[in-house]
């Protein structure tokens, strides 16, 4: 059987993020299914997980592996640095000496005949990460604010200037719900920067299948310069704010509403106006604008 894998956040069809309970460790979440597209859901499926240096076919500097199931929305999670280790220590790889790459092969039958394989280069180490191997960031292209990067258009850097958030560069839908046509409480109530992705899977796995405003953005991807990405996620209220600010540099806004990933009740979610920047809670029925964006 053919299957395709769907990754969500940080390269390629995969989103990773240095979590702060364990600094070394990075987050993964996948979306997988079938070859007719459809989600598959509630599987036990195993993953061997490689980061590569140099190339999509470079040298294994790490090699781990996991056992997982997907969840009623086809939604898998693990942490990169804590499987089953087959060779290599995480916790000395230098990232200074990139670039690397996340090699992925599944088994969506459990067991290790790898049927799905997924290669992403990692074009921005968590600097928790880097700053254990490099003294400086020194040979880094300095980013700003509007470059073309990353699939899309910067709209934000935090401090270090290495990391932030991507938009699309054109809106995803234009008269979307935010809700797949069922009340459902999702509870994604997180307002901060990044938090715009675990809104996104909280959203789908709560709603389950059907089109609403998170799914829209996580089923969104882009090929540019042949690099796919993939890691795509409905913005928080905070980072829709950061993207209205920026809404001039970034480009191909209308003057009309943009849904966040907040909810506010069974019956209400968040939007903004990108004509006067004010936000507000409103039915999910109603239809309004999504833009994508991802976090580097």
């Amino acid at each position: 059987m053919k299957l395709l894998i769907t990754i969500i956040s940080f390269s390629l069809l995969a989103i990773l993020e240095c979590m702060a309970q364990s600094p070394q460790a990075l987050s993964y979440q996948a979306v997988l299914r079938d070859a007719s597209n459809q989600l598959v859901i509630n599987s036990a499926v195993s993953t061997q997980i490689s980061i590569l240096q140099g190339s999509a076919t470079g040298l294994a500097v790490y090699v781990e592996t996991h056992s997982m199931n997907t969840n009623s929305n086809g939604l898998l999670s693990t942490e990169i640095g804590t499987g089953t280790i087959v060779s290599g220590t995480f916790n000395t790889i230098d990232w200074s000496k990139g670039p690397y790459f996340i090699l992925t092969e599944t088994d969506p039958d459990g067991g290790n005949k790898y049927s799905i394989t997924n290669a992403s280069q990692i074009l921005s180490v968590p600097y928790a990460l880097h700053s254990q191997t490099a003294e400086s960031v020194i040979g880094f292209k300095k980013l700003v604010i509007g470059d073309s990067y990353g699939g899309g258009i910067i709209f934000w850097l935090d401090s270090s200037g290495l990391h932030g958030l991507i938009a699309a560069t054109e809106d995803q839908g234009t008269d979307i719900q935010w809700y797949n046509g069922d009340q459902t409480l999702t509870e994604a109530s997180l307002s901060a920067v990044y938090a715009g992705v675990k809104n996104t899977a909280k959203n789908m796995d709560s709603m389950g299948p059907g089109t609403n405003a998170s799914q829209l953005c996580a089923d969104y991807s882009v090929i540019v310069d042949d690099v796919f990405y993939g890691d795509w996620y409905l913005p928080s209220k905070h980072e829709l704010d950061l993207l209205y600010k920026q809404r001039a540099k970034v480009g191909g806004f209308a003057n009309d509403y943009y849904w966040c990933s907040n909810e506010e009740d069974l019956v209400d979610a968040w939007r903004q106006s990108f004509g006067f920047g004010g936000q507000s809670a409103t039915n999910k029925g109603f239809r309004n604008r999504v833009r994508a964006i991802r976090a580097f």
